[in-house]
């Protein structure tokens, strides 16, 4: 409710609209979720944020490929944020591309190579691509750097 009123009072506070939408989302209103989030992107459209609650609305319609094109269009630096790759690689999931999710996490890493999560990451989307070479060594980058999971993961990977 302060929300709205902060809307309605100073209808140019991206914030007010980009929030509401988030709030209508989580209570699953994806159509009024969609509808505050138009108001954000017109006053704020560069902000991830937003086209971040855009991808998961989309990814809520079933519009799986236009999230993708959504989170792609951010800059590369963006694209490497793991609240950006999660829901990329979602998107890429509902789409029945494991192999794409898995190839972003793959990138990621190479960009950041301090950053475990990424090659694991990848090694799970890849596993689920049936790609179980990429998997492996991602998995194995991963539990050379410490990632508390991977070793499990390379074990069930050596496993035929």
């Amino acid at each position: 409710a302060s929300l709205l009123r902060a809307g309605k009072l100073k209808p140019d506070l991206p914030e007010a609209w980009g929030t509401m939408a988030e709030l209508e989302l989580k209570n699953n209103r994806i159509n009024l979720a969609a509808q505050h989030l138009e108001q954000a992107l017109r006053l704020q459209s560069g902000e991830t944020r937003w086209r971040l609650v855009q991808a998961r609305i989309l990814n809520r319609q079933d519009r799986a490929e236009q999230a993708a094109t959504t989170l792609l269009a951010l800059t590369e630096a963006e694209r490497r944020k793991p609240e950006v790759l999660g829901l990329l690689s979602e998107s890429y999931g509902l789409l029945g591309k494991p192999g794409e999710a898995g190839a972003a996490y793959a990138q990621a890493f190479r960009a950041s190579p301090d950053k475990a999560e990424f090659a694991y990451q990848a090694a799970l989307w890849f596993e689920r691509a049936k790609d179980v070479a990429r998997a492996r060594e991602m998995a194995r980058a991963a539990g050379m750097m410490g990632h508390a999971d991977a070793r499990e993961l390379e074990v069930r990977l050596a496993t035929p």
